[in-house]
């Protein structure tokens, strides 16, 4: 079974209000796509040294104010979408 990002492939917004203006946040995209083109391919890591297969990193950011944020997006089957 298929799993993949729901915010890459548009099936959930980002929902994030910025603490420190009010404002909506906006999905910055996947941190994957700011690296090399090979990033996709090497796995993520989480502090512990495990593998996380079954989440995406995104960066969150206000576009009134600038602040920004990552956050782990977890993955889901695509089946039926």
């Amino acid at each position: 079974m298929e799993k993949g990002c729901p915010l890459c492939n548009g099936i959930i917004d980002v929902c994030e209000i910025c603490p420190y203006c009010g404002m909506k946040m906006e999905d910055g995209g996947s941190i994957d796509e700011y690296f090399d083109p090979y990033s996709p391919y090497v796995e993520l890591k989480d502090e512990m040294g495990n593998v996380k297969k079954d989440r995406c990193l995104h960066l969150i950011y206000c576009p009134f104010c600038g602040n920004d944020k990552k956050v782990y997006i977890n993955k889901v089957s695509l089946l039926g979408y």
